[in-house]
């Protein structure tokens, strides 16, 4: 069975007792219907990671004692997920999966065959989100969803990356070779719309310092090329 797991703030890793409350407690003692003695995970979403046990339930709370705590170190490189924007759903299906596969953040873009604009409740769903799909994987670093930038705002922010790729259905190089065998902390990924990048767009992302790659000879839906792109960095430094 698996393990439940829950994100708490200011989670001490050297014992004690802690409670749950509001959707937490909900999703403990409604959901999941847990009782006294069993165990679950806590995690603070920066790395702290505790094994617990639940102790007692009522109406209002969950509450459980830490049996034992640690510290995990984020995994290296860290993935940022640079996608431009897709239907609403298509959004919530490329969230989830990237989460799955160990992203540390999803940052939206608007480009000239992308959706030109998100609403605010679309951006706070995509971050839940990303909370649930981190929660049932128990991550120990709580992934985030940026706000969508415009294609200007995307441009500047790249060059301040260790490394940039861009999947480019055009071609490029395997990502493998473009990777190599130095140690990295940080790669940048960029995913382009349903229609695909511009010429215009290819060379902009060219100039910022982007490197296109390819991800094989099959037309890949936008919603899973960013999954594909990542399990591609993480198989190559040894992560999956």
């Amino acid at each position: 069975m698996t393990i439940a797991r829950f994100y708490l703030k200011d989670l001490a890793p050297s014992g004690g007792r802690v409670t749950l409350e509001k959707e937490e407690h909900h999703h403990a003692s409604r959901v999941l219907r847990l009782r006294t003695g069993q165990e679950v995970m806590l995690l603070d979403g920066r790395g702290t990671v505790c094994r617990a046990c639940v102790v007692a339930v009522d109406r209002q709370r969950t509450y459980v004692e830490i049996v034992e705590g640690r510290h995990e170190q984020e995994e290296k490189p860290r993935l940022l997920l640079y996608q431009a924007l897709l239907k609403e759903a298509k959004m919530g299906e490329m969230v989830q999966r990237s989460v799955e596969l160990g992203v540390a953040g999803v940052i939206p873009f608007i480009s000239r065959r992308s959706l030109a604009a998100c609403e605010q409740r679309r951006w706070e769903r995509w971050n839940r989100i990303a909370y649930e799909a981190s929660r049932v994987a128990g991550r120990a670093y709580l992934p985030f969803v940026g706000e969508p930038l415009s294609w200007e705002g995307l441009i500047t922010s790249l060059p301040g990356r260790e490394m940039v790729l861009y999947a480019d259905e055009k071609g490029g190089a395997r990502p493998a070779a473009v990777l190599g065998d130095a140690a990295r902390e940080e790669i940048a990924m960029v995913i382009g719309p349903e229609g695909g990048f511009t010429e215009g767009e290819r060379s902009a992302l060219r100039e910022a310092g982007a490197v296109s790659v390819t991800l094989g000879p099959y037309n890949l839906r936008a919603e899973s090329a960013g999954a594909v792109l990542a399990s591609a960095v993480r198989a190559h430094f040894g992560l999956l």
